[in-house]
């Protein structure tokens, strides 16, 4: 065997992901070496990401800080994170470690340093975006659908129909439960929008706008998600980002039969005066609107 051959070579991976004060969810990223180190080799790592590192609980930080350095004797190695319990729903907590290369040269030459990330999840699965499919600044008409995303701060599991309620003026509208993500964070539902459907822009009625209707939506260890969503029009909302305006009167852009579109000259004439002969200008064309015989 060559003094090549006996140095060993590692991969580098996120083992378990840690959930905020969490006993039973721990964090580790795992080093895995080729073969047993013939003497413990000290390894080096930074650390990075969103997530705040402290000493102890309290205040803004999210983990114990980590020591930058591991001690790598065995096969499998684990630099362990430590999260701490806190009473804010964040978006994300990232942590980063990179290995750097130590004194003993364990990695290649050359050789990218091992990177690995894991989020820290929150003790209790909520809410924290609502997003849509569709497309920003344009009109949905009748018939047309559109996939909205409601995601999680943990993987979810869902059985039963779950309900999203949509502000779509006198007659919310109930988009259906379609499906669950691949990675289980996020909950698709379908909205077609209705002939009656209205709005200036899609976004939920409220912030109780999801609800069970006899279906669960559970988190790790099985703990029930809170269903409370961010006040419509809000950051985090349906409607905050885009502006997808909502019209179930046109049909692929056409007034329904019986109607006359009002555009910025329309005499805003509608089915109730169908029995009405007359004219009138609608953006600078003659519409002539005859008797109808019933």
């Amino acid at each position: 065997m060559t003094i090549k051959d006996k140095i060993p070579t590692f991969t580098f991976a996120v083992g378990t992901i840690p959930v905020e004060g969490s006993t039973v969810y721990k964090g580790a990223f795992v080093i895995t070496s080729n073969f047993k180190p013939l003497l413990p080799l000290t390894v080096n790592y930074t650390v990075t990401g969103d997530a705040k590192p402290g000493l102890a609980a309290g205040g803004t930080n999210d983990y114990k800080t980590l020591s930058g350095t591991v001690q790598v004797s065995e096969l499998s190695t684990t630099i362990d994170v430590e999260a701490f319990a806190d009473s804010v729903i964040d978006p994300l907590e990232l942590v980063t470690v990179t290995l750097t290369n130590p004194t003993i040269p364990v990695f290649t030459p050359g050789e990218a340093p091992l990177k690995a990330s894991m989020e820290i999840l929150d003790a209790i699965p909520a809410v924290i975006s609502v997003t849509s499919t569709a497309v920003n600044n344009t009109t949905l008409t009748l018939g047309a659908t559109a996939q909205i995303k409601v995601t999680f701060t943990q993987p979810m599991t869902v059985t039963g129909s779950p309900t999203l309620t949509l502000e779509t003026g006198n007659n919310d509208t109930v988009a259906t439960y379609n499906r669950i993500s691949t990675d289980h964070y996020s909950l698709f539902f379908t909205y077609t929008v209705r002939s009656s459907d209205t709005s200036t822009n899609m976004d939920y009625a409220g912030t109780n706008a999801l609800a069970l209707q006899g279906a669960t939506i559970l988190g790790l260890g099985n703990v029930p998600a809170v269903l409370t969503l961010v006040t419509p029009g809000t950051d985090g909302s349906l409607g905050f980002s885009q502006t997808r305006p909502i019209n179930g009167g046109l049909d692929g852009g056409k007034p329904e039969p019986g109607t006359v579109g009002s555009g910025s000259g329309g005499c805003g004439l509608g089915s109730g005066l169908a029995g009405l002969a007359g004219l009138c200008m609608l953006t600078g064309m003659m519409v002539s609107i005859r008797r109808v015989r019933r």
